[in-house]
Formats: structure tokens, C-alpha cells, sequence
């Protein structure tokens, strides 16, 4: 006798027949969003520390520039060693949104899938266990909303320059008149040698003693260090949301900000 068929196999051998059928027959119509996400390929990122997070920067920055709507997410999961040991396995994906065909909006791309991924409509968590084929749990997103084409830049603020010091005019006064004068004693009999009450013939030039420059032992630095706002505004500028202090990959993306900028060498 032959065993019974279980039941739930039927439901997901179509789940995977339909996405063979989108993914690696190509029945779906290529978009111009599909082509934009294709052309973003892998390349060098196996050789760096966190080689999905690297390529999901690369790709986000992409539809960023497209004004397509997508996810940025870290998310995890158990398996199994060749050794059959547990371990926890910790990846990050970039889900987007695709609109050529309603029916099939969302598709998931990281860096080990050569093409889009298509995922049913449903939560994250749903999703990514059905692409991972195990329970998957995002631990962090980070949502990117469609802006209709077209980069969107946020203009930094320039910092504050430092104005010129005011200059103090100083109105040139004019000389005093010599005065002569006469003074007599108090019997009125012999006159007290003549004052002359007169003022110098040239005028001080300034009025307030400048005090002498102080001199710093230690040479500053040509470019100050931007504040910790401005930094924050450069980052929005960059990665077209705000800088979130709690977050591993937001800390990663502000030190290689740094490193970039003059003041921080």
C-alpha cells in the first residue's frame, strides 16, 4: 500500500510551484523596478565583515534614487550545524514593493539571490520565514516610503561662519586752542607765571588699547569638527532618515560618515 498523502504538502508545493514559476521562469514582466534591483549586483561583498548587510546598503541606496517604497531588515533565525548543533543566524534583506503586477507587490532581494524573490502579502516575520523556509524573526526595520521618482535631497544646513570683528572708528579730535591766562596773587601785586593749557598736536588714532594677541603653543586645526547635529543632518542627507543612536547599523553608517569628514582624522 502506498502512504497517505499529507495534506498540508499540497498547499505548499503550489506555494513553490508559483514561485519557481515567477521567479525562475520569468513569467512576470520585467519592470523597470526589476531592472533597477537587478542591476545592483553582489560583487565584492562576500569579502567583507557582514557581507547581506553591505549589499542591502548598496541596493537601498538604489531604489532610494527609484522612489520605490521598501524595507531595510535585520532579521534571524535557527539551524542546524553539519555537526546537527543549534545555532542563531543573523542576516539582512531588502523587501521592496513592485507595482507592475498588483497581484504579486512584494519581492525580497539579498545577496545571495541572483533574482527578486517573491513573497505573499503579510506581515515581515511571515514573509522572511517563507523565504528563509524557517521561523524568521525581524529584530530591525526600517521603513522607506515611495517619493515618486527622483532622489530626494535634504539640503544640510551650512555651519554658522564666523563674522569679521567690527573695527572701532575712533573720531579724530581737533587740537585745543592755546589759552592764555593771567593769574594774580591775593594781594593782586605780582603776577603767577603764565599756563598754557594746550592739547597734543596729533590726535590718538584709537582710544582703546588693543590687548596683544594670545599665542596658542598647540596649532589648531584648519576645519573644526562638525557638531553632533550637523552630523546628524549629514546622515539624514545620506541615508534619507534620521540618525537612531540605539540602533548597531545607524552607529556603523555615522563612523564611516565620520571618516569621511574633515575634523575626525
Amino acid at each position: 500500500m502506498y502512504p497517505r498523502p499529507n495534506p498540508m504538502q499540497k498547499p505548499l508545493t503550489l506555494s513553490v510551484a508559483l514561485c519557481l514559476s515567477l521567479t525562475g521562469c520569468q513569467v512576470f514582466v520585467k519592470s523597470k523596478t526589476w531592472n533597477a534591483v537587478v542591476s545592483v549586483r553582489p560583487g565584492d561583498s562576500f569579502r567583507q565583515a557582514d557581507p547581506s548587510a553591505y549589499y542591502a546598503e548598496k541596493l537601498h541606496q538604489e531604489l532610494l534614487d527609484q522612489g520605490v517604497e521598501h524595507y531595510v531588515v535585520t532579521y534571524q533565525y535557527h539551524y542546524y550545524t553539519g555537526h546537527y548543533e543549534e545555532a542563531l543566524g543573523t542576516r539582512t534583506a531588502v523587501v521592496y514593493r513592485d507595482e507592475a503586477d498588483s497581484r504579486y507587490p512584494w519581492w525580497l532581494k539579498d545577496d545571495r539571490t541572483a533574482t527578486p524573490f517573491w513573497l505573499p502579502a503579510g506581515e515581515l516575520n511571515a514573509q522572511l520565514s517563507f523565504y528563509s523556509r524557517r521561523k524568521a524573526e525581524v529584530i530591525e526595520k526600517k521603513h522607506y516610503p515611495a517619493h515618486g521618482g527622483g532622489k530626494e535631497v535634504v539640503t544640510p544646513r551650512r555651519p554658522a561662519q564666523n563674522k569679521a570683528p567690527k573695527t572701532h572708528v575712533v573720531e579724530r579730535s581737533e587740537p585745543v586752542t592755546k589759552i592764555q591766562r593771567t593769574l594774580f596773587t591775593a594781594s593782586g601785586s605780582k603776577p603767577l607765571p603764565e599756563i598754557a593749557a594746550s592739547a597734543p598736536e596729533t590726535a590718538r588714532s584709537d582710544s582703546f588699547r588693543s590687548p596683544p594677541a594670545a599665542i596658542d603653543p598647540v596649532p589648531q586645526t584648519s576645519t573644526p569638527a562638525p557638531s553632533d547635529s550637523h552630523l546628524e543632518k549629514l546622515f539624514r542627507a545620506r541615508n534619507g532618515t534620521s540618525y537612531d543612536r540605539t540602533s548597531a547599523t545607524d552607529r556603523r553608517k555615522m563612523e564611516q560618515l565620520k571618516q569621511g569628514l574633515p575634523g575626525y582624522d
